[in-house]
């Protein structure tokens, strides 16, 4: 179990997210919601262990992350950040093989073409990365993600820049992995994909997080007004 006590993170002497208690189970697809600027992103990276809170903790398994180094981290959670940029010309299978750099698995070709499978991409193992789709590319990202052998998988906005119908391939198989024990967190400003897949909602508002929650207790008229259409004023 992934859990934060007491979180907090200031960004230039401002507040972005305060004394924030969470706890995100196996087995649930949890879709994090809020304006731009709100603090998606930065919650993502303090849940990793990317950057460090300014106040309170994030726990995996009772250990506090703040003890332990990146491969011990990586090996347990694993995220994907938006807009990533491949510069070399990699394959789709090399992609994926990335994800066990901290682990033997790399040299186990049956384990990364099982991860292609599990995204039903091992038809892409051979294609280049760039020259795949908006969405091919996502579902080998997902595979990278897998490959790492994580229990818990954090996305920022893993359905951005995706049309109606790869964005739902993508949660799709998000909720898939998330059936099979996967703890999943997915930022995004997809509110349908929320409702029809994720299994939790969380509302990050004004420096506070609400949830996690059933969608539309979560996400009701008040709290949307105040969220999206409220300027975020910070003291």
């Amino acid at each position: 179990m992934l859990k934060t006590l007491n979180l907090t993170c200031h960004i230039e002497n401002q507040p972005l997210i305060q004394k924030t208690s969470l706890s995100f189970l196996p087995g649930q697809l949890y879709g994090l919601m809020g304006a731009n600027g709100a603090g998606k992103s930065t919650l993502l990276k303090l849940l990793a262990g990317i950057q460090s809170p300014s106040e309170g903790s994030v726990y995996f398994q009772e250990e506090n992350l703040r003890d332990k180094d990146r491969k011990w981290i990586s090996s347990r959670i694993s995220f994907m950040g938006e807009n990533l940029f491949i510069p070399y010309a990699f394959t789709a299978y090399e992609i994926v093989q990335m994800g066990c750099y901290f682990s033997k698995k790399a040299r186990e070709k049956e384990w990364i073409y099982a991860r292609l499978e599990d995204v039903h991409a091992t038809h892409l193992s051979a294609r280049i990365f760039h020259t795949l789709s908006a969405g091919e590319q996502q579902r080998v990202l997902i595979a990278q993600a897998l490959a790492t052998g994580a229990s818990t998988l954090l996305f920022d906005e893993p359905t951005s820049h995706l049309d109606i119908y790869h964005s739902r391939e993508i949660w799709g198989h998000l909720k898939l992995l998330s059936q099979k024990g996967k703890t999943i967190i997915a930022s995004t400003h997809d509110f349908e994909g929320v409702k029809q897949f994720c299994t939790q909602t969380l509302l990050i508002s004004q420096t506070l997080i609400l949830g996690p929650g059933n969608f539309s207790d979560i996400l009701n008229p008040a709290t949307f007004e105040k969220s999206f259409f409220t300027r975020q004023l910070t003291p």
